[in-house]
């Protein structure tokens, strides 16, 4: 083809990314397949970004650039299509780059496969410098495509593909009239089931060629503003559009496609009346749609926001207070807001002090005593983090989706600790390593490390007897309350992946004594059902977390256990395997029963 009928059209839209754009057209004039024009659409940059973009392309007679008033992302695409002259069409948003063998790639695969279009993997590049390889596409069983070729004409196969317009090259005459719905956020998806009704094959590489800008502040995809309502208007289009498109398993497809697109939206809603208007509009939606909640096994959907929609609370969090150090509890409180998921409650139960500053999005309430926090615990399942404990990144969602898909009473997993590393939660997994869910035994119970950051427990297990072990957040109080809630649960799950950061030492740790002490007040219903001499092992693995333990503080630890008739010869509470060899072999050699 000669210059003035280039082979492919490059429709770049700008608007407001002076600090990317550059990189943007650099990208472009280095590209292997070199038969192209390029149309820059300028939508009304205030921040000279038409400029920017001009001077980037300057002595390259195949850039152009069109200025327009400011009318939105599907104006400047229209504009760009209406004016291309390629055979060809491809789009780069302003802020992101492509791969040199962009163009190569997918004119190759569109030619070899003889489709409409092609699409190819892209990477996720963040501010950090960090850049992500993503397929494009979503998660449905670990399912990987057979062939070189896509085929769309089922829908649930369809909805697996990012709809991205600009991972993508497209035959122009298979664009034909279609155009981008104007004055809509989220216009990528109508134009994509649109032209997958028209040409239901697509040449797919999986190679990571288009780089995509993420956590950009501007960018749609992360705006908490009323336009996420956009996307009940643009799902009534693409609903249209399945329902005539001539689509198999169009109800299962369009359901997944508005479980992942209104979960997507929900990820960045933390203003509380908004997001409590926009799961009550899903609710509806999905009910005028005649659709269930399908998030199809994608671990990256929280069943929790199903839960949501239904009108029910998936997950109160409760924060124990730290007096000795005020400012845990902010740090805490970020590590929440941080979180993905954002359907759950926080209560702080005993505090003295003001929480200085509360994440946007979350609403902390203080409860005096452990009576008026059972009282306000509206979660289907709760998390409790003692003092130091904080969830790492996604636990949140982790715990959930496990508790709810497996329906379990009580999930427990991993944790990394402070300065020792990761740990699976139990002082001895032996007793555990073929648990494949349902009831633990009392045996199995005893090795559960102190730790509550690590577990979820549903609502209903949790009574106010067991509460009161939180009252005063010692190690022995809060190692009797992981015991009573795992033998309260005729489920438990367990998971190795950590889900919590816990200090190398518990909170509120005493000497021996007072190690002695606490571990025989604890009383419940529940702890009957341990063996006996449970007590004299708890008191031991309590002494073992404290920080330096020489010799001599071993000897006093078992002259206390011995005239409190703390031991018992009993396998099940046998030392941990941390506990000092020297220790357990004494222990063995003479089995102090409780007198």
């Amino acid at each position: 083809m000669s210059r003035q009928t280039p082979a492919i059209t490059v429709i770049v839209p700008v608007w407001n990314v002076a600090a990317e754009v550059g990189a943007a057209i650099a990208s472009l004039r280095t590209q292997q397949f070199t038969d192209f024009e390029v149309l820059v659409i300028d939508d009304g940059s205030t921040d000279g970004s038409g400029q920017i973009a001009q001077a980037a392309a300057a002595g390259d007679g195949r850039f152009r650039l069109i200025r327009q008033e400011n009318a939105g992302l599907s104006a400047a695409r229209n504009r760009g299509l209406d004016a291309a002259q390629g055979a060809f069409v491809a789009f780069l948003d302003g802020d992101d780059a492509l791969d040199p063998a962009f163009l190569a790639e997918l004119y190759a695969a569109l030619t070899r496969e003889g489709t409409d279009w092609a699409a190819c993997g892209l990477a996720f590049r963040y501010p950090d410098g960090a850049m992500i390889p993503h397929p494009a596409l979503h998660h449905a069983e670990g399912a990987e495509p057979a062939s070189d070729c896509l085929h769309l004409k089922d829908a649930c196969d369809a909805a697996r593909v990012f709809p991205s317009a600009w991972n993508k090259l497209y035959r122009s005459a298979a664009i034909g009239d279609l155009r981008f719905p104007h004055g809509l956020w989220f216009e990528d998806h109508p134009f994509f089931w649109a032209l997958a009704a028209r040409s239901p094959r697509l040449a797919y590489i999986s190679a990571p060629l288009y780089h995509h800008r993420r956590d950009r502040p501007a960018q749609i995809t992360g705006s908490d503003s009323e336009r996420v309502f956009d996307q009940f208007i643009v799902l009534d289009k693409v609903r249209a559009l399945i329902n005539a498109g001539g689509f198999t398993r169009k109800d299962e497809g369009f359901a997944r496609l508005a479980t992942r697109l209104l979960h997507e939206r929900a990820l960045v809603i933390k203003n509380r009346p908004r997001r409590a208007r926009f799961l009550a509009a899903a609710a509806e939606a999905f009910a005028r749609w005649g659709i269930s909640f399908s998030p199809a096994g994608d671990p990256s959907i929280s069943l929790g926001f199903g839960v949501a929609m239904g009108g029910e609370l998936p997950l109160s969090v409760v924060l124990l207070n730290d007096p000795s150090d005020p400012s845990a509890v902010t740090r805490r409180l970020d590590a929440l807001q941080a979180q993905s998921m954002a359907d759950f409650d926080v209560h702080l139960l005993q505090t003295g002090a003001e929480v200085a500053v509360c994440p946007e999005g979350l609403e902390v309430t203080r409860h005096a005593s452990p009576d008026a926090l059972l009282e306000a615990l509206r979660g289907r399942y709760v998390m409790i983090f003692a003092a130091g404990e904080r969830t790492m990144p996604e636990a949140l969602t982790q715990l959930v989706n496990l508790a709810l898909h497996e329906g379990a009473g009580t999930v427990v997993g991993g944790f990394m600790r402070d300065t020792k590393g990761y740990h699976d939660g139990w002082t001895d997994n032996r007793l555990v390593s073929d648990h494949a869910g349902g009831v633990l035994s009392p045996a199995q119970v005893l090795r559960l490390y102190p730790a509550l950051g690590n577990r979820i427990i549903h609502r209903a297990l949790i009574t106010h007897d067991m509460l009161q072990h939180l009252a005063d957040g010692s190690a022995a109080r809060l190692q009797a309350f992981v015991f009573e809630t795992a033998l309260a649960a005729t489920h438990v799950v367990i998971t190795d992946q950590p889900v919590a950061y816990i200090p190398d030492q518990p909170h509120a740790l005493p000497g021996l004594t007072g190690i002695l002490d606490a571990v025989q007040a604890p009383n419940g219903e529940n702890l009957a059902a341990l063996p006996e001499g449970w007590r004299g092992m708890v008191f031991l693995r309590l002494t073992g977390l404290q920080p330096r333990n020489p010799p001599w503080r071993w000897l006093w630890a078992l002259a206390l256990m011995a005239s409190a008739g703390l031991w018992s010869a009993d396998a099940a509470t046998q030392p941990d395997p941390e506990t000092p060899r020297w220790l357990r072999a004494c222990l063995r050699r003479w089995p102090w029963r409780r007198g």
